[in-house]
């Protein structure tokens, strides 16, 4: 995926918020996000998350909360943007232009960023 404005804005946000780029990249993943909840093995919960999920790519985040199946823990595995549909990626952009302009930020057009996500597969 072409996320490359994306990139833009979150870097406009470090500068604002004095932030990694990369950590508010992920709140917005987690907010926005899409992902599963997987019940995982206690024991497999710390290997599933850096050896199998994380390795997709900085936005490939995961939570835990508890599990109702005993010696389990639900593992809320989050996509990374590059396996965002059009819609999908609408929505997280939406929400980081919307962040933008909350703090003074420019930002493209409705119509321009339109164009952009018609580029998306």
């Amino acid at each position: 995926r072409d996320n490359a404005y994306l990139w833009v804005l979150l870097g406009e946000l470090q500068q604002k918020m004095k932030l990694p780029k990369e950590e508010i990249y992920r709140k917005y993943i987690r907010e926005c996000g899409v992902y599963q909840v997987l019940p995982v093995r206690n024991d497999a919960v710390e290997r599933f998350i850096s050896d199998v999920w994380a390795r997709n790519g900085l936005g490939w985040v995961c939570d835990t909360t508890p599990s109702k199946i005993e010696g389990y823990t639900n593992v809320v595995a989050y996509y990374g943007t590059s396996t965002y549909t059009r819609g999908e990626m609408a929505v997280l952009i939406d929400q980081v232009v919307q962040d933008c302009i909350e703090l003074g930020i420019p930002t493209k057009s409705k119509e321009e960023i339109n164009t952009l996500l018609e580029k998306l597969n």
